[in-house]
Formats: structure tokens, sequence, C-alpha cells
């Protein structure tokens, strides 16, 4: 019986931890999916009426919380009207089911490109410099190179770092799977 209890006792700090991080981890996936598809600002939007009508409600203004009421209904049809095309990317990236999967931009085979480049490169006793665009934008530094939208391969680094070429002196910035830019400076 006291080990029931134990367990008991124990399982009443953990569940509220465990429904913290299940909270918090749908929560980040929802903003990581709404950042990707530029509907932050329509978040943003809501976030101030939502407010606006909270204030409304706290300080007891009728009539400003009728025209919400009224409007509301009216204003969820229209924001789905006008955001159909983002509303239909997001259900697509929920319904693709890469909940589980950490987020990452650059495939594997990307990456073991990138490590197979620097290992030839290495034994030439030559240097590269890459640059793997994330959340920032990149753009003034994409500016200053020469503009490229090719698939990651060894081959095409090897090529671009190699002794002499107009390329070599530069950085390569690296979005997604795609060589962006090279010859950039930093």
């Amino acid at each position: 019986m006291n080990v029931i209890r134990q367990i008991m006792f124990f399982y009443d700090y953990v569940r509220p931890v465990l429904d913290v991080l299940i909270l918090a981890y749908i929560l980040y996936k929802v903003f990581d999916i709404l950042v990707k598809n530029q509907a932050l600002q329509l978040l943003k939007g809501g976030a101030i009426l939502l407010s606006m009508y909270g204030l409304a409600l706290f300080f007891k203004l009728n009539t400003v919380v009728w025209i919400f009421n009224i409007m509301g209904p009216g204003l969820i049809i229209g924001i789905a009207i006008v955001f159909q095309q983002e509303l239909r990317k997001i259900f697509f990236k929920i319904g693709q089911g890469n909940w589980m999967q950490i987020a990452s931009k650059t495939k594997i085979a990307s990456i073991e490109s990138v490590i197979t480049a620097s290992e030839i490169l290495s034994e030439k006793r030559r240097g590269m410099l890459l640059v793997f665009s994330r959340k920032s934008s990149l753009k003034e530094f994409v500016d200053s190179g020469t503009k490229l939208s090719a698939d990651i391969s060894s081959s095409l680094i090897v090529t671009i770092f190699g002794h002499d070429t107009p390329l070599h002196d530069g950085a390569v910035i690296v979005s997604g799977d795609k060589i962006v830019a090279a010859g950039c400076f930093l």
C-alpha cells in the first residue's frame, strides 16, 4: 500500500511537468509553422483584437463588447477567406505529420556533401567558408556575391573553392539544400 502511495505522490509531481512540456512543444510547433508561412502578422492582428476585446470586457465598455460580439463570427469567416492560402499551407503542414521531427532545413545528403568537400579540400590544404542560413535573412551578404541556385554537391563546393577560381575568395551561402550565392563578403 505504501508503494502505491509513493507512486501516486510521484505522479502528482510529474504530471504537471509533463503537461507543461507537451503544451510547450505543441505551441512551439504551431509558432514554427506560423513563422514559416508568414502568418505571424495574422496572429499579431488577432492578438491585438483579442486584447482590445479583453480590455473592453474589463472596463465594461458595453457598446464596444456588443460590436465585437456582432462582428466576431463575420471577422473569423472573413479571415478564413482572405488568408485561405496561408491556412491551407498551415493545415497541410499539420497533416504531414512531421511534428515529432527536429526542424532542419538542410537535408542529411547535403550535409554529407559538405563534409566530403571539406575532406577533399583539407587534403589539398585549402579552406572553405560556408554559411548556413537559418532564421536570419542574409540578403545583404547574398547581394555581395554571385547569386546561384544550385543543389549542394561536394564537387561544386570543391570547384568553387578551387585555386584561382573567381569565387574562391568569398563565402558560400547555403539555404535549405541549395547553394544560394558564392563569393560573398561577410
